[in-house]
């Protein structure tokens, strides 16, 4: 596993997630599904029930239907322009909403409170890299390296340690994630995404570093995708270095996935 190129890497990770080579054709995927967090509850007090989304892969746009509640929805357009919606009118719309993190007083309000289209922004591009891997690893400028097999606790008995294939990828400032440089551990046995380790750069106090596992696995219209998934505070993490135990065992954020249809264009 240590020598193997990264184009063996990806090729090998579409053949398992994506065999019959479906998602150049996805014109849209229905995902019924949940996601909720103290990250999330503690920023804008979402409500928590499974909402319809939307992803288009092709446009790189989610809309999430009773989105921040019911009634009302969102749309996230490739990281460059977020809108809000009241039934089928268009209320508010924020371009560039990334920059609203980090600037003066709309960083320093942010770190305690989200507006309903900075909660948009941050549902819109996590939602777009968890149901787009491994394609988002072509992302234009991406690089990628294998650190070869390391060693670490198992997801679901931590007595026990488990060999996983870890790639350090460091995505371009343009593309729209948690942070630019993160680890992708991946199980070589079955080579699906195990966990990952990130930084959430417009989390609360835009530095909140996460372990996410992935379980679950099912097949949607031939597309593997990870039905449950758990990201806790890494053991780096300040909180966690100091035992603040009800930041320590409380989850962060946290997704389920109940059923996801497929709809194709014609040339499949």
């Amino acid at each position: 596993m240590n020598d193997l190129s990264i184009k063996t890497i990806i090729s090998k990770l579409i053949e398992v997630y994506d065999p019959h080579n479906i998602y150049p054709n996805i014109e849209r995927m229905l995902m019924l599904g949940k996601m909720s967090g103290w990250v999330i509850r503690s920023k804008s007090r979402l409500p928590v029930f499974n909402r319809l989304v939307e992803i288009y892969p092709k446009e790189e746009k989610i809309l999430v239907n009773d989105f921040p509640v019911r009634g009302y929805s969102t749309i996230y357009r490739a990281g460059k322009r977020v809108e809000l919606y009241k039934g089928k009118t268009c209320i508010k719309v924020r371009d560039n909403p990334r920059k609203y993190f980090f600037q003066s007083w709309g960083a320093i309000k942010r770190l305690l409170w989200w507006d309903k289209l900075d909660a948009a922004y941050f549902c819109g591009y996590a939602i777009w890299n968890y149901f787009n891997f491994p394609y988002i690893l072509y992302t234009p400028g991406t690089k990628i390296k294998n650190m070869g097999m390391v060693r670490v606790k198992d997801k679901s008995n931590r007595n026990q340690k488990k060999l996983l294939l870890l790639l350090k990828v460091t995505f371009p400032k343009t593309f729209h994630t948690h942070c630019p440089k993160q680890l992708f551990y991946i199980d070589p046995k079955t080579f699906m995404l195990d966990r990952i380790k990130y930084k959430v750069d417009v989390g609360w106090l835009n530095d909140i570093k996460i372990v996410h596992y992935c379980f679950d696995y099912k097949s949607f219209g031939g597309f593997l995708v990870s039905t449950k998934r758990r990201a806790y505070l890494r053991k780096d993490q300040f909180f966690y270095k100091k035992r603040l135990e009800v930041w320590k065992d409380t989850i962060p954020m946290w997704g389920e996935i109940v059923n996801i249809d497929m709809e194709f264009s014609e040339e499949k």
